[in-house]
């Protein structure tokens, strides 16, 4: 009786090794993916924040330290650039808006003078 490595030939075995190696790393890219999604507003770890899609809808009375200017921006956390949407490191790289604030907003850094 032929063992399981004589019966398959060393071509069609690299080709399965690859085929596996491939797979998982398709798997480990999903966590990726799913980071990239859009920020909802509802989710309960966003709503802690208070986060809005827009910093004019801000509640000024339950977030006093807010002002119109901060935005995400703004922000340092996102990197988005001039586009309209961009990632959000606090949110771990989720797509929020330009337009959008939480209270972790943070100003960048002013380069060395």
């Amino acid at each position: 009786m032929q063992t399981l490595t004589e019966t398959i030939s060393k071509p069609r075995r690299v080709f399965l090794l690859h085929c596996l190696a491939g797979l998982a790393a398709t798997g480990a890219g999903l966590d990726e993916a799913k980071a990239a999604e859009r920020l909802d507003p509802a989710d309960p770890y966003a709503r802690t924040s208070g986060f809005r899609t827009n910093t004019d809808e801000v509640d000024e009375s339950r977030y006093p330290r807010h002002t119109k200017e901060q935005c995400c921006k703004a922000c340092k956390l996102w990197n988005g650039g001039d586009k309209d949407l961009g990632n959000c490191s606090f949110f771990d790289g989720a797509i929020t808006p330009k337009t959008g604030w939480c209270k972790n907003f943070k100003l960048p850094k002013s380069p060395a003078a």
